[in-house]
């Protein structure tokens, strides 16, 4: 499989043995994961975990819905090996993000944490993810008041400083908010919960600013309509 270059960071041996055993119980997960992911995977029977890494991610969904069918794709090849290894009721795919091998809806719920806001065709990768859910999709991106801006993100997942670097998406809030419409011809119903944060500190910005870590559940299928936004001051406990 053909890797973009800057994508290339995800592939070193010590990003495989971080992501072994990152992120695996509930309480790993972020304030602003916990608002959406547990209600929504209730509610679903399958789901698409994009960016799934070591598939930490499927201990966590089935936490919430034993019964959920999880399938994660990732684009390294050496995580999905060690996924299979760890994760054996789950189903593993390798798969560049914006080019999913799915056919449309094929999901009730596509779920997306931590790689969009890493990713310079984060539009096509949205638009993809979109394109597979049946009923919901949910992802998170940094966001901001002020202009917005691309930086580097340092890959040192050994903590060395020596990581490769990808890049760091920094989005205003109000092109966001025209980009998932037009994008995605105005989904039915978009709820967004994010609090001011500094920008994590591998994140190389032109700026020291505090950012709107966010999350965002669309849904195609909704009794309500348009945005519901909320932003807190500060991360929740």
């Amino acid at each position: 499989m053909n890797m973009e270059n800057e994508q290339s960071v995800w592939c070193e041996a010590s990003s495989v043995d971080f992501f072994s055993d990152e992120r695996q119980t509930p309480e790993d997960l972020y304030p602003s994961e916990r608002m959406f992911l547990p209600d929504a995977e209730k509610r679903a029977k399958s789901i698409l975990d994009v960016g799934c890494a070591c598939g930490g991610f499927a201990t966590i969904t089935h936490s919430f819905n034993e019964n959920l069918k999880y399938t994660g794709i990732d684009i390294v090849p050496e995580m999905l090996i060690r996924a299979r290894k760890l994760q054996t009721a789950a189903s593993f795919a390798v798969a560049a993000g914006q080019q999913l091998p799915f056919a449309s809806q094929s999901f009730d719920l596509v779920h997306c944490s931590g790689s969009i806001h890493l990713n310079s065709r984060y539009r096509e990768l949205i638009a993809d993810m979109w394109r597979v859910t049946r009923h919901q999709l949910l992802f998170d991106l940094r966001l901001t008041e002020g202009p917005s801006m691309e930086g580097k993100f340092r890959g040192d997942f050994d903590r060395s400083g020596e990581g490769g670097l990808l890049p760091y998406i920094v989005i205003n809030i109000d092109e966001m908010r025209d980009l998932i419409d037009k994008l995605l011809g105005a989904p039915d119903h978009v709820r967004l919960y994010g609090y001011y944060h500094p920008a994590s500190s591998s994140a190389i910005l032109p700026d020291d600013i505090n950012l709107i870590m966010a999350f965002l559940l669309l849904s195609r299928t909704s009794t309500e309509s348009g945005w519901d936004v909320t932003i807190e001051d500060d991360a929740p406990k």
